[in-house]
């Protein structure tokens, strides 16, 4: 049954409650209709390989990724990427046109993420000093 058939049959049962202008939005209810509670389409997955994407056998990239050094690494860049965002926020406009003010700027970001390490340590210090 298409959409078609059963607004025609609407229109012959009920001849004054659906006008030629309401089709359009019949059919839209019904695709969604069956969107929900129709029959399962098949689904077909394309087998294609993209070079340079990793397979299921590649598994160097994961090895990599899975070792202490890069997972410290990753944690040291997302600090990085976290202390520039805090610069940003607090009126620190990045100023990377050229590599050294890029480097410049990374080093501003590194310096602020070391005090805010500082910051950390000394108010768990003084929470252990006002706890005694």
């Amino acid at each position: 049954l298409t959409p078609m058939t059963l607004f025609e049959r609407l229109q012959e049962d009920h001849p004054c409650e659906y006008p030629d202008s309401k089709l359009r939005t019949f059919q839209r209810r019904v695709s969604e209709w069956k969107a929900l509670y129709g029959p399962e389409k098949d689904v077909m997955f394309r087998q294609k390989q993209v070079v340079g994407r990793m397979g299921l056998s590649d598994f160097t990239k994961l090895k990599i990724e899975e070792s202490e050094e890069f997972i410290q690494a990753r944690r040291k860049h997302s600090a990085v990427e976290s202390s520039i965002n805090d610069l940003e926020n607090h009126g620190l406009d990045c100023l990377d046109h050229g590599i050294d003010d890029f480097k410049r700027y990374v080093a501003l970001a590194v310096v602020a993420r070391n005090i805010q390490i500082i910051g950390h340590i000394l108010q768990q210090k003084e929470i252990k000093r006002l706890k005694r």
